[in-house]
């Protein structure tokens, strides 16, 4: 009889542990099915900080100065874009832009006085 017990028992621990694994089978599946729309909005996030930088870049290099504001907005862009993952793109543009000449502020000029 005591063999009988033990298959039993062989046979609930089994089961238990089948029925935890497909507990975190569906947990992970669950988990991962909701972190999509999170990653497609952080891509979304990216692209958009890499083209705003991209066409600032363009706008001051062109003119050959950028106001401290503008620079200070387009370096909190950038190291927002670089804790989403971005890659070595932007790097170069953030070098060109942080040594174009800094224009005066407006708001600090005799003209806004």
């Amino acid at each position: 009889m005591p063999e009988f017990f033990g298959a039993l028992e062989i046979g609930a621990v089994a089961g238990a542990i089948m029925a935890i694994i497909g507990l975190v089978t569906w947990v992970t599946v669950t988990i991962k099915n909701a972190l999509q729309p999170l990653q497609a909005i952080q891509a979304a996030l990216k692209g958009s900080l890499r083209y705003s930088i991209t066409r600032a870049h363009r706008e001051y290099t062109r003119e050959n100065k950028i106001s401290n504001i503008a620079l200070s907005s387009l370096c909190d862009m950038y190291e927002q874009y670089k804790k989403l993952g971005g890659n070595g793109y932007t790097d170069t543009l953030m070098r060109e832009l942080n040594h174009l000449p800094i224009e005066p502020d407006y708001r600090n000029s005799d003209v806004a006085q």
